[in-house]
């Protein structure tokens, strides 16, 4: 007999999977997803995504170092080209890589927990993507930009765009 952890688990699972099943119903068609992420360069890289988050995960390498920011929803998403100690950062080339964190519905994180709890993390986890409560393919942006004695320089926009859905890669 299932214990009442296995059951409450698959409870809520099940109510997940139909709310986001009704929810996917109740929506009208929408067109291609018009999400994208700018970026701006003057004193510090900005970056401007399209679409609500929670957070975004903002991670830059450069010559010498690497960085590993977040940023709540509704904060500047920001790189300033300064060190720890406030000195301009080294010339060179720096590669970023933006990860925004979708805004889950409170019945999505219970289940999520549930499933971290009971050990069902991946069941779970497909069954979410199955009712549209997670995204089949998170969206991810990365690109570069320079330093030039101290300063920030724009990547070359005759670049090539970055392939995939949302700028994937």
């Amino acid at each position: 007999m299932p214990s009442e952890e296995v059951r409450l688990f698959t409870c809520l699972v099940l109510v997940v999977v139909l709310c986001g099943a009704a929810a996917g119903l109740a929506q009208e068609a929408k067109p291609a997803d018009p999400t994208v992420a700018k970026m701006t360069v003057a004193d510090a890289v900005e970056w401007t995504l399209g679409e609500q988050y929670e957070k975004v995960i903002v991670t830059v390498s450069g010559p010498f170092d690497h960085w590993g920011l977040e940023f709540a929803a509704g904060e500047p998403v920001l790189f300033k080209p300064f060190g720890a100690d406030g000195q301009a950062l080294p010339d060179g080339r720096y590669r970023y890589e933006l990860r925004p964190v979708p805004v889950l519905s409170p019945e999505a994180k219970k289940a999520l927990e549930a499933g971290r709890k009971t050990g069902k993390r991946e069941e779970t986890s497909r069954l979410l993507l199955m009712s549209g409560e997670l995204e089949r393919r998170p969206k991810v942006w990365s690109g570069v930009f320079a330093v030039r004695d101290g300063k920030l320089i724009a990547p070359d926009p005759n670049a090539k765009e970055p392939r995939g859905k949302g700028g994937q890669k």
